[in-house]
């Protein structure tokens, strides 16, 4: 069985001796995925450099000290440990920020979120359900250093809307749906695919939490390699967004989807999303589990759901 349709462009050197194009797969949404192939090819990270001006500190909003509370990122961490980063140097500038319902590994070379983590659970869905997004704003982070923080200007008239890591929908509480809409949970996203084919996969996943009771969630940004488009020179733009899922007991799998408004997917194993990203979203989760990108969602009775039909 097929991944469905592999679209791949060779990479290739320009003159100044970085990649111009970068190899994207993506699956049609419906085509029948029973094995996960993943060319060898794709499997290199941007090299996370002072692409952007690193700007001045905002003077509005004074730096605060990133919240320290070990235990309240360990437990949103599968078996307590943070996505670990396993290309030397993508850690460069970076903060970790724990929040009520989530945590995130914010850079501040790209000035968005490398991962965002959560432990998912059935009870969190159901107490998030009665809430909706009246009163929430959007606002910059003062746990992020002042020159490394995005900024409300940054995305204005941009055409990106503010694509958020760990969904807001997801959060238990208002007080931690609030926490959802800082900036330093942000990313640049397509507009169609962050109301579309986004919103489906993170409804998916909300899903499989009420299934399962807890799973482990960890989402992020992809930079391909070669010259990265940003907003307003400072917030980089990624080229895909990939949403890791581990149910334990059970195995994980990663979506990952290009950053544009067509409505196709893969699926990968974390040991293939670790290769192409850097990032490693559950290190202590075995080779076994890694190597394997489980389907989240079997078909039953023959039938399978028509959005996510192999997942």
């Amino acid at each position: 069985m097929s991944l469905g349709r592999i679209f791949s462009n060779r990479l290739r050197r320009n003159p100044g001796g970085r990649f111009a194009t970068a190899v994207i797969v993506v699956a049609a949404i419906g085509a029948p995925i029973a094995s996960h192939v993943y060319p060898a090819a794709i499997g290199r990270i941007a090299p996370l450099a002072d692409f952007f001006n690193p700007g001045a500190a905002d003077p509005a909003l004074p730096d605060r000290a990133a919240p320290t509370s070990r235990a309240a990122c360990k437990r949103q961490y599968y078996k307590g440990d943070a996505p670990a980063y396993v290309h030397r140097g993508l850690d460069r500038r970076t903060t970790t920020v724990c929040y009520t319902a989530f945590a995130i590994g914010y850079s501040g070379i790209t000035r968005t979120p490398l991962w965002s983590a959560e432990r998912l659970t059935a009870e969190a869905v159901a107490s998030g359900k009665g809430f909706n997004r009246d009163g929430m704003e959007f606002h910059p982070d003062a746990h992020i250093p002042g020159r490394d923080r995005s900024l409300l200007s940054d995305y204005r008239r941009s055409g990106w809307s503010r694509g958020h890591m760990a969904p807001s929908a997801d959060m238990p509480t208002r007080a931690a749906r609030q926490e959802s809409f800082s900036l330093a949970n942000i990313v640049p996203q397509d507009e169609d695919m962050n109301s579309e084919l986004w919103n489906d996969t993170e409804q998916a996943v909300r899903r499989l939490a009420t299934k399962h009771g807890t799973i482990y969630v960890v989402t992020g940004p992809v930079f391909a390699r070669g010259k990265l488009d940003s907003l307003n020179d400072r917030v980089a733009i990624p080229s895909a967004i990939y949403k890791a899922v581990l149910i334990p007991g059970q195995g994980a799998a990663v979506f990952y989807a290009a950053n544009k408004s067509e409505r196709s997917m893969a699926i990968v194993s974390v040991a293939q999303l670790a290769s192409l990203t850097g990032i490693d979203p559950f290190p202590e989760a075995s080779a076994a589990t890694k190597a394997r990108a489980i389907e989240l969602f079997p078909a039953q009775s023959g039938r399978r759901n028509r959005r996510f039909q192999a997942w």
